[in-house]
């Protein structure tokens, strides 16, 4: 009998000592005193006024349960708001919230925890809300986006939910409270049904919505409550449309005159706005890749930028933007046919052009180089075609020999390598001896000691800044000489330094 019961106490004690949790589908075995290290890690820090980034929902599980969101209100609540009052400055300066936060931690820390977060004296300058299409309150979202200090802005799959007027609700919306439901359904990317009350939440949590009492809007609606202090703005694949780019250019042109990076990647229904977009006039960046965009997309985009862009230093009416200095447009591989149109609409306007995995094949690879190689007062430091084979060697070698502008060409692949032969490799640092100006090259080719350390002895003094000797002596470059060789000093090759000790004093000596 005693046997049987230690037995006996013993499976209960196994059965109940753990917590099996369900967060997201996935079951999580958890101790009932502990909580998760990583919320233990950011308590922490809260409490010392030494967090630097708020980050919840992207890697490792925050939360277990309604208690643990619960504690970390509390100590932002009684120990960081009153450490704050008496250090008067805070270390704290991003929040990142991700799409793998548990549902009913969402509304608490959209509601509760962010704003706590969003006072004097602290200074938030980084916003990134990855929600996966998570429904939002709109005046929940605008209280977020409006902070005066932001700089930057991260709006990743967010839904907006705006609350009807009486007057916008059909009949049957008009239920008594008692009749609505309490809990909200964390479904990414289908309707909920049901209400939101804030005057009943006082969890914070978010209630489910009523298509009767709610619309949905898209992410636009959100960008005139943005900071005017935000200078990057990232709507990345928030659904936006052809007439929405004209509603957020409109707003961009009339509101945000300090914006100077807009990224609207995986937007995959853009439409034509791309005259808008590039005539926008203060925007140095702009983000479009994996935007779905075709050949009529590309062939429009080349046109904009003929339109709507400076070239060569040159200003021609009916220009508007005389700032941008970088396109992306990776992942793209509908357009491949229009590259050469791009490249050579953006060799004498942009700084920056990225068309990785845009499904580049030889005879499109071929005309790029060509451009490159021969189009006159070029102004391109760097261009990017990942995701390629290099087939069009030769005309890669006479954009080495013939383009003095490119400081960076980026021709590898990540993740699935085509290495170019090691002959051709040998060509190419030979071409090398002959251009100032390049100073990265990233190709994908088979090991070979020899080749690249003559490659990168190249790159080395370019990087110096040799090119300057092809300049007239005049005091400018007199001026500069020093500062190229405390730059190859700092480099730590002899050879470098001996280089340019040689051809340094036989150029100024003349």
């Amino acid at each position: 009998m005693t046997f049987r019961i230690k037995n006996l106490r013993s499976k209960i004690k196994h059965k109940i000592s753990p917590t099996h949790i369900s967060i997201n589908n996935k079951v999580v075995s958890q101790n009932k005193f502990s909580e998760p290290k990583n919320l233990q890690v950011i308590k922490a820090k809260l409490a010392q006024n030494a967090l630097v980034e708020l980050r919840l929902g992207f890697d490792e599980v925050e939360f277990y349960s309604r208690h643990d969101v619960q504690s970390l209100i509390h100590v932002i609540k009684d120990q960081f708001l009153y450490r704050l009052s008496l250090d008067k400055h805070s270390c704290l300066k991003s929040i990142k919230i991700g799409w793998k936060l548990p549902s009913f931690a969402v509304g608490p820390i959209l509601q509760q925890v962010i704003p706590m977060l969003l006072q004097e004296p602290i200074r938030i300058t980084h916003i990134q809300l990855a929600m996966q299409n998570t429904p939002i309150p709109e005046s929940c979202l605008k209280r977020i986006v409006s902070w005066p200090t932001l700089h930057s802005l991260d709006l990743r799959s967010i839904r907006v939910m705006r609350p009807l007027a009486m007057s916008e609700r059909p009949a049957t919306a008009y239920t008594s409270p008692s009749s609505r439901s309490s809990s909200f359904s964390h479904t990414h990317g289908s309707t909920t049904t049901g209400s939101f009350n804030n005057r009943d939440n006082s969890s914070g949590q978010f209630q489910e919505f009523s298509p009767h009492s709610w619309k949905s809007e898209n992410i636009v609606s959100i960008v005139p409550h943005v900071s005017l202090s935000v200078k990057t703005l990232k709507l990345v694949d928030c659904g936006l449309r052809n007439h929405h780019v004209y509603e957020l250019c409109e707003i961009i042109g009339r509101k945000m005159h300090g914006l100077q990076e807009l990224s609207l990647r995986h937007n995959r229904d853009l439409g034509d706005g791309f005259g808008n977009l590039l005539s926008l006039p203060c925007i140095k960046k702009l983000d479009l890749s994996l935007c779905d965009l075709d050949p009529h997309n590309g062939f429009r985009i080349a046109r904009a930028m003929e339109k709507y862009l400076k070239c060569g230093g040159e200003t021609t009416k009916g220009n508007n933007n005389h700032h941008l200095q970088k396109l992306t447009l990776a992942g793209n591989y509908r357009m491949a046919e229009t590259i050469p149109d791009i490249v050579r609409a953006a060799s004498c306007r942009l700084v920056e052009l990225d068309c990785s995995f845009c499904d580049v094949q030889s005879k499109i690879q071929r005309q790029v180089f060509s451009i490159l190689a021969n189009t006159p007062n070029c102004t391109l430091k760097s261009y990017s075609m990942q995701g390629t084979r290099i087939n069009g060697v030769n005309e890669l070698l006479a954009c080495i020999n013939c383009n003095t502008s490119l400081r960076r060409l980026v021709l590898d692949h990540p993740r699935d390598p085509f290495p170019v032969p090691l002959v051709t490799m040998e060509r190419i640092a030979e071409a090398m001896r002959s251009n100032y100006s390049l100073c990265t090259l990233r190709i994908d080719t088979y090991r070979c000691e020899k080749v690249w350390h003559k490659m990168e002895f190249w790159f080395e003094l370019n990087r110096c800044g040799r090119r300057i000797l092809l300049q007239s002596n005049d005091e400018q470059r007199t001026s500069a000489w020093s500062s190229i060789l405390a730059t190859a000093v700092e480099s730590g090759d002899a050879n470098v330094i001996f280089w340019l000790l040689k051809h340094g004093s036989s150029v100024f000596a003349s």
